[in-house]
């Protein structure tokens, strides 16, 4: 069958994660909230079971920096698509600084 075929060889980082193994990035909460706060974030990936209370802040700067939101289910994946061995709670696609 075609499909099982596709399947197998399907790439492990969903289509909506490519972004981040091609693009410039930042990687961590930290890093994220100080990319917002330079207008340099152009699109945040959060990982949905990271903790909520290091999450929140970033969520509310997004939206005040009008800066989309890409759930991602779990920081394993996000880590995997960042090109990190660990999980990773938040990333961001960069605008390239100075």
């Amino acid at each position: 069958n075609r499909m099982d075929i596709l399947n197998e060889t399907a790439p492990e980082v969903p289509p909506s994660l490519l972004e981040l193994e091609t693009e410039q990035k930042v990687v961590g909460v930290k890093q994220l909230k100080r990319a917002l706060r330079e207008g340099r974030a152009q699109r945040v990936f959060l990982a949905e079971d990271a903790d909520p209370h290091l999450i929140a802040p970033v969520v509310q700067l997004c939206s005040q920096c009008q800066v989309p939101c890409t759930w991602v289910s779990t920081m394993e994946d996000l880590g995997r698509a960042c090109g990190i061995h660990v999980g990773a709670a938040a990333a961001a696609v960069i605008t390239p600084g100075p």
